[in-house]
């Protein structure tokens, strides 16, 4: 096994060093889980948390964890592009569930969208950039327009 910096996006840190990168990923991942259970226990406590509380859940990116012996972010593979977004509206019962190609910029539109304040908003700021989610989220369509844009990335110099 070839030796890593700790700066290294690529290589083979050997099976030990890549077992412990990995626990400590797993270990991130589990505190943010638990603080926001914490949070939504203390919302269903107060009796907030299913008529009077919109809940978003997502992250700006996953990692590789030595998939394709890359490591952190900013790869266009499934590891480090493809992650979850969960969103629970105020009021809502049943869990909508979509394949739909969302991105984190959707969000503020939705939210926007939710409080009756998007065509204000958009006509105020021209760059606001995603759409709403409401549609998806209200089961009136399962999708958003299903693409993306393309971005470069100053790591690899990718384009996806």
């Amino acid at each position: 096994a070839t030796e890593m910096n700790r700066a290294a996006y690529h290589g083979d840190p050997g099976d030990a060093n890549a077992r412990h990168i990995r626990a400590a990923y797993y270990a991130n991942v589990e505190f943010a889980d638990e603080g926001v259970g914490q949070i939504l226990d203390a919302l269903r406590d107060r009796d907030l948390l299913d008529e009077h509380t919109l809940v978003a859940w997502t992250t700006d990116h996953g990692d590789m964890n030595g998939d394709h012996n890359l490591w952190r972010k900013g790869y266009p593979y499934e590891g480090a592009s493809h992650v979850y977004m969960m969103m629970k509206l105020p009021g809502q019962r049943e869990g909508v569930v979509s394949k739909a190609i969302v991105e984190i910029r959707d969000v503020a539109p939705t939210m926007y969208d939710l409080v009756g304040a998007l065509a204000d908003v958009q006509a105020k700021d021209p760059l606001l950039y995603g759409v709403s989610l409401m549609p998806i989220l209200r089961w009136e369509t399962y999708s958003t327009s299903g693409t993306i844009e393309c971005t470069t990335t100053e790591y690899i110099g990718m384009c996806w």
